[in-house]
């Protein structure tokens, strides 16, 4: 117990420079996931939490809301197949945010898994969002008007509606959604928030599934948005693993 106190506070204070709340979830449960894989990644929900079939980079992923090529992950963990399912819930009836869920997601991945991280900087291959000749074609939010963003898969076509999204949200969205090989960083110098659609084929089909009405998103951002993706050598923060052990399970 005294080790997992010891990894969780080292964890706080390396990730952002001073010690943090220590979020807990009043229960969760760590189980090697068996069987098929019908759904992967982080679904919360409430006051709860449930992720499936998630390997340990992709919950260091939930957690810290960092993409997997931003992971740096020391060379046994690397090729680990394993993959896990969490369900937990914290204390109490309130809803917590995304971010409440993540925390302690972190705090539970330091008692459980005793991971050590920290971060750094260094110079990776990216795409740049940046504003297209022309400048933007989308517009602010206007204020809490009740709608909803939404992710819509039309066979090879996703199809995206971003609600007061910054561009850093629409940056990290774009990556998730669309590009494969490298991360988005967002230098659009845009500081607002904007009501954003998008429709395009993800990278990972447009040599697949051939289709005359795929669109690449290097196009559609020309044309839908008035943005693009510039491939650039740029310095980006990265999460390194320092170590991590196999979880306790219950």
């Amino acid at each position: 117990m005294l080790r997992h106190l010891t990894t969780l506070a080292a964890t706080a204070i390396l990730l952002n420079g001073a010690p943090q709340e220590r979020a807990h979830f009043e229960v969760a449960s760590v189980k090697v996931h068996a069987g098929p894989m019908p759904r992967i990644g982080m679904h919360p929900s409430g006051n709860r939490l449930t992720i499936e079939a998630q390997s340990l980079a992709g919950l260091i992923s939930d957690a810290f809301g960092i993409e997997f090529d931003r992971i740096v992950l020391p060379e046994q963990l690397r090729n680990e197949s394993v993959f896990y399912d969490v369900v937990a819930k914290a204390e109490g009836d309130r809803a917590r945010t995304v971010g409440e869920l993540r925390q302690m997601l972190q705090n539970l991945l330091a008692e459980r898994f005793a991971l050590k991280v920290h971060r750094e900087t260094r110079a990776m291959a990216v795409y740049a969002l940046v504003l297209d000749k022309g400048g933007p074609k989308f517009h602010e939010s206007n204020g809490d008007d009740g709608a909803q963003g939404n992710f819509v898969v039309d066979g090879t076509m996703q199809k995206m509606a971003q609600v007061k999204c910054d561009m850093a949200c629409l940056a990290r969205s774009i990556r998730m959604s669309f590009v494969w090989d490298r991360p988005v960083v967002d230098r659009t110098g845009l500081k607002g928030t904007y009501d954003v659609k998008l429709q395009a084929t993800p990278q990972y089909w447009m040599g697949k599934e051939p289709d005359a009405d795929n669109v690449s998103i290097f196009t559609a951002l020309r044309e839908q948005l008035g943005l693009r993706l510039e491939p650039r050598k740029l310095p980006i923060e990265v999460l390194v693993v320092d170590s991590a052990e196999k979880p306790e399970l219950n």
